[in-house]
């Protein structure tokens, strides 16, 4: 296994190669006894079809409480992706699918602190409630098993991708502001970059 510098991981995942964090995700899973060819919830499609809406109408109740969360209600189907998932295998396409969805997040206009506080919870919440309405008892030990181990990993890649994101949206609309108070083009502002990177 390939050895990475902390300093790294530190600045972001998203900020690594992939073949990098395809050893991140290997980590991962060999720390949660995960495997990459096995589906973390063994269920049929129509099992995991109603698990997934059941779970999403139910966060989306719970949101509906709170002013600040009024805007993912217009974000049903990222709920769906997300409780729908944990019918597929956790290999590499699945961990990389969270930096999409951090996109989703931050276009729904969430506040970093519903991320990083109300997620979680609420999934949790959802998440074991459908299962015991809507699938076998074995199923719902899975459903419980993951809650405990798997929710969190995916919550934190999610939070990583919206942090990524948030700083790249804040980067670029600051450069904008720059470049037009400055009145200085993109592409001059990118070969000074360069050539202040290749001096180092």
């Amino acid at each position: 296994m390939a050895d990475f510098p902390i300093p790294d991981l530190i600045r972001g995942l998203w900020q690594l190669p992939y073949e990098v964090r395809q050893e991140v995700y290997q980590l991962l899973r060999r720390n949660l006894g995960l495997k990459a060819d096995q589906p973390l919830l063994v269920a049929s499609d129509e099992q995991a079809d109603t698990f997934a809406r059941l779970s999403a109408e139910r966060v989306l109740k719970l949101y509906a409480r709170s002013s600040l969360l009024a805007p993912l209600a217009d974000r049903l189907e990222l709920l769906i992706l997300l409780t729908q998932d944990f019918a597929k295998p956790p290999d590499d396409d699945f961990m990389e699918a969270h930096r999409a969805y951090g996109d989703d997040l931050i276009e729904a206009g969430l506040p970093l602190l519903v991320v990083a506080g109300k997620l979680l919870p609420s999934l949790t919440v959802a998440l074991r409630r459908s299962a015991r309405e809507g699938l076998e008892p074995d199923q719902i030990k899975q459903v419980d098993w993951l809650v405990q181990r798997v929710l969190p990993l995916r919550v934190a890649l999610l939070l990583e991708s919206y942090l990524t994101n948030l700083h790249s949206a804040v980067y670029e609309s600051s450069l904008e502001e720059f470049l037009r108070v400055t009145d200085m083009s993109r592409a001059l502002y990118d070969n000074m970059r360069r050539a202040e990177e290749g001096s180092d």
